[in-house]
């Protein structure tokens, strides 16, 4: 049975949680299909984290929390996912996890100043990856940040941008990618997100912009066709 860490780096909305699970349990879901053994690390809690080599292959969850304030238990979990790297372990980021692995390769990370992307947004790939196989040029995918990566380690590949967060997904050594967007969301996560950050949308973005958001939720295929790729590498 394959063995497979998620590592926790923040939480959803304390109401979601309550009734849709946390991101680890989405990514569960998604990944169901392999019927892996999860087992989750809290980074944020866990002074010492077990050592890589344990597991089959890595997730690495979003996060409330901002990379570039540099915290000690952020610092420490990118450490531990530099070194996973290093040793071959098939890593995904996603959101937080992207920023943070970037970071831990020496890439930057901080505001986008295009500011707040959030909703359904179009990814396009520049660069042909199995991360993104099946897949066409440019999907959509669900989205939610205000950060993003914007000076990339030496040793990263853009593999997908738009014209709003340049830096979409990276490929790092040796089985590492990154992405900003959610392939663990669903429609129903997006919703509770667009609807909990209203007045920030609002605000940030015009009014009317949530009920345009909402209008253009749907499901989308392409977050379980990359979770799925990613699973053909462990």
């Amino acid at each position: 049975m394959r063995h497979l860490a998620i590592l926790k780096t923040g939480s959803t909305f304390t109401d979601l949680a309550q009734r849709r699970g946390d991101f680890e349990d989405w990514f569960a879901h998604q990944l169901r299909f392999l019927g892996a053994k999860f087992s989750v690390l809290d980074a944020q809690a866990l002074p010492l984290l077990p050592p890589a080599e344990s597991f089959d292959g890595i997730l690495v969850t979003g996060s409330s929390s901002t990379v570039h304030e540099h915290e000690p238990w952020s610092v420490r979990a990118g450490k531990w996912l530099h070194r996973a790297a290093h040793a071959g372990a098939p890593i995904l980021g996603v959101c937080y996890g992207h920023q943070l692995l970037a970071s831990s390769f020496g890439g930057l990370t901080g505001r986008n100043p295009s500011g707040r992307e959030i909703g359904v947004i179009e990814v396009e790939v520049t660069t042909a990856d199995p991360l993104f196989a099946h897949l066409p040029p440019r999907f959509p995918a669900f989205a939610t940040h205000s950060d993003a990566v914007f000076s990339l380690p030496s040793c990263a590949t853009v593999l997908a941008t738009n014209l709003h967060t340049h830096v979409q997904a990276i490929a790092l050594p040796k089985r590492v990618r990154t992405v900003q967007f959610h392939p663990e969301f669903d429609a129903e996560v997006m919703r509770h997100y667009l609807m909990t950050r209203s007045p920030q949308i609002e605000s940030e973005l015009g009014p009317g912009t949530t009920a345009r958001l909402l209008a253009e939720l749907r499901e989308l295929p392409t977050g379980a066709q990359i979770l799925r790729n990613f699973a053909s590498w462990l």
